[in-house]
């Protein structure tokens, strides 16, 4: 089933639902408790898809809710729209909750599903977290998991792009949330361990002055038992990493030219002097004309499928972040499994390298909606919150070209997303290597920007009550 047709079965209701818990919200004695999760459910369960039978397999059941959908939205939407959607929802409660009960019936007539199964999907929420791209803007996202934790929220899965990968795969490591190891890794971090300018060939990625080494800083917290490093398919919480495909045609130089594109613009040990800064810009240049050749670029997300399922959760990280021109991440070492993944992967999509996730989708929403409906989580009900530390800020005279730029795939995967939130206040994209006061500050910040979208977050996540017949 096409994502896009799965989105547009569920958008409306879901929006209509978040207009009914906003709305609650705002005028806390309008309904009974009672009522408004009565009304939860009714939306809910107009926007099933699939569920799974009692032999295993998926069925289909939006095709024949699709009369019931197609009415229950009707009214809703009148509801709003009308003067007094208070007493609109008083005047319509009765049809809604009897309607729904009987269509209930109905589809457990029709599919051989077991009730317990239909109610475990209507009645529970799966938070899905979706992690921009953006240098060293994205380290705040370390509030966001923070604030998660304070209201008992655990992400069934996680989706990120570069710096929103980097993030998301310590939390995806482990099914409780622990700050410590993210912090630990910040001290970790250092220009000399985590770049480096060395003559290097290039295999995977496009070759760049700086050279990313995630295994020196990181490897040994990405440890399997065995001693292994640890792949996708061994994270509690499933993880996603987005990465660009490109193409021979998305390439207007020869290699050499990108491997000493900012080579003067390196100085003081690795760090970017003033002078540095200024020359960046011809990086985003070249950065503007990948961004461009659209059609010479493929998205290329390791997680969602089941072969890249077995890949390195540090290489696709390390392929996410890497910006061509700027930072060069491959593999160099010997890992028989990596290359014969990458030689299909490359084959699969007619690519010639892989790069920075951000220029064909920077806030990725739909894959990891994609993901749910697929059935890579326990549920496919997902409410999708989607933070970007990459978004257009007018003051950011450098930057603001590319954000422009990159600003259209994000409206791309807006209609995927349950709650958006740019964030205003972040690191410098180039404060690549942070020391922890920087990064407690960014989180700091966005603990900050997102407190007051906590409240209806957590009523979105949390599991309603079964529909019962009228007394």
């Amino acid at each position: 089933m096409e994502t896009e047709k799965l989105l547009h079965i569920r958008s409306a209701l879901q929006g209509h639902e978040k207009s009914l818990i906003r709305m609650s919200m705002s005028n806390p004695t309008a309904f009974l408790e009672e009522q408004i999760e009565s009304l939860r459910y009714v939306l809910s369960f107009a926007r099933l898809t699939i569920l799974q039978g009692k032999d295993g397999k998926d069925y289909e059941v939006f095709p024949f809710l699709t009369a019931h959908r197609t009415w229950v939205s009707d009214i809703v939407k009148h509801i709003f729209s009308s003067a007094n959607p208070v007493e609109g929802f008083r005047e319509n409660y009765t049809v809604l909750v009897e309607e729904t009960l009987a269509q209930r019936r109905k589809v457990l007539h029709q599919f051989p599903i077991e009730r317990t199964v239909l109610e475990k999907e209507v009645c529970e929420r799966q938070l899905v977290l979706v992690l921009g791209g953006g240098g060293g803007g994205g380290y705040g996202y370390t509030g966001i998991l923070q604030l998660l934790s304070q209201y008992n929220l655990s992400p069934d899965l996680i989706s990120g792009t570069s710096i929103g990968a980097l993030v998301g795969m310590f939390r995806a490591r482990s099914a409780v949330y622990d700050p410590l190891p993210m912090f630990e890794a910040a001290k970790r971090l250092r220009w000399n361990t985590v770049f480096r300018i060395l003559d290097m060939n290039s295999r995977y990625g496009v070759p760049a002055t700086l050279r990313l080494y995630l295994r020196a800083a990181l490897g040994s917290m990405f440890h399997r038992e065995d001693g292994g490093s640890m792949r996708f398919s061994d994270c509690p919480i499933p993880l996603l990493v987005v990465t660009t495909g490109l193409t021979m045609e998305a390439f207007k130089h020869d290699m050499s030219y990108y491997e000493h594109l900012m080579d003067e613009a390196i100085s003081d040990g690795f760090r970017f002097g003033l002078s540095g800064l200024r020359k960046i810009r011809r990086g985003l240049g070249i950065l503007q004309e990948f961004l461009s050749a659209e059609e010479s670029l493929k998205e290329v997300v390791f997680g969602l499928d089941k072969h890249t399922l077995d890949a390195e959760i540090l290489d696709a990280a390390g392929f996410s972040a890497a910006v061509p021109g700027l930072i060069h991440y491959d593999i160099i070492r010997e890992a028989p499994h990596m290359h014969q993944l990458l030689d299909r992967l490359y084959a699969e999509y007619g690519i010639t390298r892989l790069g920075e996730g951000g220029l064909v989708n920077n806030v990725p929403a739909k894959p990891a909606f994609q993901a749910v409906m697929q059935g890579k989580i326990q549920g496919r009900n997902p409410f999708v919150l989607a933070l970007d530390c990459f978004s257009p800020q007018p003051t950011s005279l450098m930057w603001y070209p590319i954000q422009q730029l990159v600003a259209r795939n994000v409206r791309a995967n807006m209609p995927y997303m349950g709650q958006y939130i740019p964030l205003t206040k972040r690191l410098m994209a180039v404060n690549v290597v942070p020391n922890v006061d920087q990064i407690t500050k960014a989180m700091n910040w966005t603990m900050g920007e997102c407190t007051p979208h906590m409240p209806f977050i957590s009523r979105m996540c949390q599991s309603h009550p079964i529909l019962h017949e009228l007394r």
